[in-house]
């Protein structure tokens, strides 16, 4: 099996767990469960079983890369209004 290449951690990053995770980002636990189980969470690592773990790197990364600016909130605006 081949292993997905990443990008080293840094020494001085923060694992957080499941809950952590979810305050970080303004979400109750449960969406986050279900973002994940839906492939649309931030990266995270499998520990064991359930045990799930989160970078506070690699989230914060993941976060701003969802960020939304300009003309890209217009086109969003308008295609919800163009929406029957």
């Amino acid at each position: 099996m081949m292993l997905k290449e990443t990008s080293p951690l840094p020494l001085d990053d923060r694992i957080m767990s499941e809950r952590e995770c979810a305050g970080l980002l303004g979400l109750a636990e449960t969406t986050l469960t279900n973002m994940r189980r839906a492939g649309t969470a931030p990266p995270y690592f499998r520990v064991s079983g359930h045990v799930v773990r989160y970078s506070k790197t690699r989230v914060l990364e993941w976060l701003q890369s969802r960020s939304v600016e300009g003309a890209e909130v217009k086109q969003i605006e308008n295609s919800k209004e163009s929406k029957p």
